[in-house]
């Protein structure tokens, strides 16, 4: 589904692979139970997504990206060393 205001945007979630419940759900079209999760973005990570949840990521999102941990991982490395640099600027 496209963007309700714009029609050229898409949306896209993003799950961790080993905590894919969102995609999976979205995939069957209906909410499915992981029977394990991973726990690294433990943040992210749940065994089933809430109803109001998935109603709403059906019906506004365009598809769901997945991400390993290691892609986690060089995301954070990235982002921590930006932030470093505009503290050191910022001395």
């Amino acid at each position: 589904m496209t963007s309700v205001m714009n029609t050229q945007v898409k949306i896209f979630g993003v799950e961790p692979t080993d905590a894919n419940a969102m995609a999976l759900s979205l995939h069957h079209d209906q909410r499915v139970i992981l029977d394990q999760v991973g726990g690294f973005a433990d943040g992210v990570a749940v065994k089933e997504v809430g109803e109001e949840t998935f109603r709403i990521c059906k019906e506004l999102i365009d598809g769901i990206v997945l991400v390993s941990r290691d892609s986690i991982c060089a995301s954070i490395k990235v982002r921590f060393s930006f932030a470093c640099k505009v503290c050191i600027l910022n001395l």
